[in-house]
């Protein structure tokens, strides 16, 4: 009997203990718990603004079709050999390569992940299927059943891709090659996540060398490409880029790989892969343009210099983790943890401002250009974007009016067998100074795509900007008359050279085409291709004009973030056209000066069962001083935003949150509506913010939930969202602005039903 009551004392003991660490729980998270239940609990909502979409189906409908339609705008073709693409009908018997043809990357992570919910029968087989196609099951069923794949939930930037033989081994899979050998679609995917950096190097630990680039191909990707060239099997080789970073294209060239076709198709969202067998057929015109400058090596990007782990090394010290049962801990210049840096020693200069510009300053002899061979660097500039059609550019005319606005137009023709549209893109080059403001040698200032031209027909585009405003360049070294702090826009006299061009790269070639005509020496040898001088425009300004206030608000341009500058810095920290040839270096734009390690070992064995290098620095007394302020003092805001006046709390004058729907930011009303609130009031709005808003019944205020995400409405608490759309970066590919304003209405519409 008493061991009996010992015994279901010890269970109540354990029963009470969990239900005090539930409730502490709930008590700290109510408001996660809250969301994860779905549930808002108390108050009532009223829908203010209604939707033009009656019901969810009719708007999931239009969803469908736009995703499917932006996707196809959006999607660029890299490669076409021998007009590979588009597929023909008897094109329709296709072996799918690639881990991730059964798991296709749909979107970010985080908070830009997107819930396929109704919409998990969405995936690549049963799509081409629909569209007539005959996939090669017993390769399907191989990725299917194999171990891992990429998980879209966190960073997981690990290779799971099988080598040939791996693959060729699997039973029945070799021998299905001769049934399905119209095509070889061969899927290569990236995933990208926030708060998980993509890792500097393929991780050694799963498939990758350890060496080479996340961005790049890895050897059993390699490996695959390179077997099924070799199989000598198929008839085509089309390649499909699943992924929305600027992948390494150095391969698509690669003899061994004999890939006939390529396209950027990017991340679809939970039902934009419908467009995919649309593009590979040529139903649907891929007409999307290239917004990244893509690379045979992503570490030759200036930012690549200061990319990783970094840390200073003086003050507040750290010192390495304790070690745990296992594992023992040991380091070497270890540094304090909490003071990571990195510094932005690339400048302007990234993308296409860094390669078009030492671009055109090699082919112009300019001092310090260093060792640059474009065409050795780059594969696809910004902009490119090839078609099923052929276009002609031609009547080039540009002209300023007397307010300084710049129009340009062009008449394009479709001289190719297809449909199709075109984008046609303004670039501007301001002239720079040696030793000024560093200044790029184009700039995109403005675009227009097409609408669709039959082929034989034309479409004359116009497209217009406001030559100060959007040729100006900051200078934070300016010093205006009458005030101390520094900063304000610049126009520099001289030539502004305006072009129309097909990419960034073909709008350097037609400026430097200019230059020569205006007897400027330009070395034509280094030249990649001939440009066009005419449909080169002129702007003239003789004399440097400062343009200190904001045109829009009329508030003073001065600088704000003087402080995030290397207090240090020399000639060596920051990239100018005057130093190229610091990145001949490869220590050269580092601001880290020595390395540090982590190291973990098995206490049983004695090996290293983790690493974490990491470079460092000793950091300046002064920013120092900066990063240990507190409180107000930590928050780099001016001593003019300091208000000490008391605000009015806890009345009752009746005034309800509804009333200020349609106020300005600075109506009284807020005021007023406010004071009814209390000091408490406020607190438990700030305790209890996370994913939803309290309650306050005072000013009629329901509680809500606030889910959000740049691709959709996701709540990845619980896993529920809304509908996903393609990610930003497959919109910004498409150039078009209706597609982009149709694309937020869609986004507002899917929050008001």
């Amino acid at each position: 009997m008493k061991a009996k009551f010992i015994y279901w004392n010890g269970v109540f003991a354990v029963i009470i203990a969990i239900i005090i660490v539930v409730n502490c729980v709930a008590v700290s998270w109510h408001n996660v718990l809250r969301v994860f239940m779905g549930t808002v609990g108390g108050g009532t909502t009223e829908t203010f603004e209604s939707s033009s979409y009656q019901t969810l189906d009719e708007l999931r409908e239009a969803q469908e079709d736009f995703a499917v339609e932006l996707m196809a705008e959006g999607s660029v073709i890299l490669k076409n050999d021998g007009n590979a693409l588009p597929l023909t009908a008897s094109d329709k018997n296709i072996s799918v390569f690639g881990q991730n043809s059964v798991n296709i990357i749909r979107g970010g992570t985080g908070s830009s992940a997107v819930s396929s919910g109704t919409y998990e029968y969405v995936n690549l087989r049963n799509v081409l299927e629909e569209s007539g196609m005959s996939v090669n099951a017993a390769l399907w069923n191989y990725y299917v059943n194999h171990e891992k794949r990429t998980s879209e939930t966190g960073g997981d930037y690990n290779d799971y891709e099988s080598t040939w033989t791996e693959m060729t081994a699997a039973e029945g899979v070799t021998q299905s090659f001769n049934e399905y050998s119209d095509a070889a679609l061969v899927i290569l995917s990236r995933l990208g996540s926030e708060a998980a950096d993509l890792p500097a190097v393929n991780p050694q630990s799963s498939g990758g060398d350890g060496q080479s680039s996340y961005l790049a191909l890895t050897p059993n990707e390699k490996d695959m490409l390179r077997g099924i060239n070799q199989s000598g099997l198929f008839d085509k080789i089309i390649v499909v880029l699943n992924t929305g970073n600027a992948m390494q294209l150095d391969f698509l060239g690669e003899e061994a790989y004999g890939i006939d076709g390529c396209i950027l198709f990017g991340m679809p969202g939970v039902y934009g892969i419908y467009a995919l067998p649309d593009i590979l057929t040529g139903k649907a015109d891929p007409s999307g343009h290239l917004n990244d400058t893509y690379v045979t090596n992503s570490t030759s990007a200036p930012a690549s210099r200061n990319f990783g782990d970094a840390r200073y090394t003086n003050q507040a010290v750290s010192t390495p983790p304790s070690d745990t049962r296992s594992t023992t801990y040991e380091a070497s210049n270890y540094g304090s943890a909490e003071y990571s840096f990195v510094n932005y020693g690339e400048g302007i200069y990234v993308g296409y401002r860094y390669y078009e510009t030492r671009y055109e300053d090699t082919v112009l002899g300019c001092q310090n250009v260093g060792l640059f061979d474009y065409a050795d660097e780059v594969v696809f500039p910004f902009g490119y974007g090839a078609s099923y059609t052929t276009f002609e550019w031609s009547g080039f005319e540009y002209s300023v009016g007397d307010d300084g606005t710049v129009t340009v137009s062009v008449t394009v023709k479709n001289t190719g067998d297809y449909p199709g549209k075109d984008v046609v893109q303004i670039y501007y080059q301001a002239p720079y100074i040696e030793g000024g403001v560093e200044k790029s040698s184009v700039n995109l200032a403005e675009f227009v795509k097409t609408e669709t031209i039959a082929p034989g027909d034309t479409h004359t585009v116009t497209a217009s900007f406001d030559a100060k405003q959007t040729m100006k360049s900051y200078d934070g070294t300016c010093a205006v008359a009458g005030r101390a702090q520094l900063g304000a826009y610049v126009l520099d006299e001289g030539t502004y050279y305006i072009t129309a061009a097909k990419d960034a790269h073909e709008a350097v070639n037609n400026i430097l085409a200019g230059k020569e005509q205006d007897g400027v020496s330009v070395d034509t040898s280094k030249m990649t291709g001939a440009g066009n001088a005419s449909f080169v425009g002129r702007y003239e300004l003789d004399s440097r004009e400062v343009l200190h206030t904001d045109d829009q608000t009329g508030a003073e341009i001065v600088n704000l973030f003087d402080d995030a500058v290397a207090p240090d810095a020399n000639e060596n920290t920051y990239l100018s056209r005057m130093n190229w040839a610091i990145l001949d270096d490869s220590e050269g734009l580092k601001y880290a000066t020595g390395e540090g390690y982590l190291i973990g070992r098995s206490k049983q064995t004695g090996e290293i069962v983790s690493r974490v290098d990491f470079e460092t620095r000793e950091a300046p007394d002064e920013l120092i001083g900066r990063i240990q302020n507190v409180g107000w003092d930590a928050s780099g805001r001016p001593e003019s935003a300091n208000d000490n006046q008391a605000k009015p709390l806890g009345q009752s004058n009746g005034r309800q949150l509804e009333e200020a729907r349609s106020a300005e930011f600075d109506d009284e009303i807020w005021t007023e509506i406010l004071a009814n609130l209390t000091a408490d009031d406020l607190k438990n709005s700030f305790l209890n913010g996370a994913f939803s808003t309290v309650e306050f019944p005072a000013i009629g205020k329901p509680p809500t939930m606030e889910f959000d995400g740049p691709s959709g409405i996701t709540n990845y608490t619980n896993g529920h969202g809304g509908f996903g759309f393609p990610p930003t970066s497959t919109l910004g590919r498409s150039f078009n602005i209706e597609l982009a304003e149709e694309y937020a209405l869609k986004r507002v519409c899917q929050c008001a039903v």
